[in-house]
């Protein structure tokens, strides 16, 4: 069994598990939206031939921030599509590489009266768009799992103070000579509707 089939087999479990409890969670259901600011490390830039390794100066960390909406079943699951720029990683001669994707995810939470710990997961589609010497015109689409893992304060029952961390592997691709891995941490917002 794959990954990918072993998070779609826990995501229908998830499912299936919480289908009873929709119904009595009537006050936690519904659509919300919100965003995030942060900062994105691009983990293995400054240590990759052919991308920053050895130069000095390499910056393989950036601000980052997503937007995001997303439908709550109740309060132990919600479903999340979201857009991350994930910023750039860069050398001092000019060459950056800017990051950015696209996920859905499919949110656990476990409720501690106002708090919740939540994990997620699910699927990206990322870029990695080049600039500058050696990388001027290159861009590079790939798609994978995304995992990630926050707490999020429930103030009232309509605003959210949100944390967390999530990691998209693999962004980039050949045209870089190597693949990067990128971890995201922020904190914001959401509101629900």
């Amino acid at each position: 069994m794959t990954i990918r089939n072993a998070v779609q087999a826990g995501f229908a479990l998830v499912l299936t598990m919480s289908a009873g409890l929709c119904a009595a969670q009537d006050s936690v259901r519904g659509i919300y939206a919100g965003g995030t600011f942060g900062a994105a490390k691009a983990s293995n830039y400054c240590s990759s031939a052919g991308l920053g390794a050895g130069v000095a100066g390499c910056d393989q960390r950036a601000n980052s921030w997503q937007v995001f909406g997303g439908y709550q079943f109740n309060e132990y699951v919600s479903a999340q599509i979201g857009y991350h720029d994930l910023g750039k990683a860069s050398v001092p001669a000019g060459t950056e590489v800017k990051f950015n994707a696209l996920d859905v995810t499919g949110i656990a939470a476990f409720p501690m009266g106002n708090a919740r710990l939540y994990g997620k997961a699910g699927y990206f589609y990322g870029e990695a768009k080049g600039a500058g010497p050696g990388f001027a015109g290159v861009k590079e689409k790939h798609g994978g799992l995304t995992l990630g893992a926050g707490v999020q304060w429930d103030f009232t029952r309509r605003f959210a103070l949100r944390g967390e961390w999530q990691r998209f592997p693999n962004m980039g691709g050949g045209g870089f000579g190597a693949d990067v891995d990128i971890n995201a941490v922020s904190v914001g917002a959401l509101m629900r509707f």
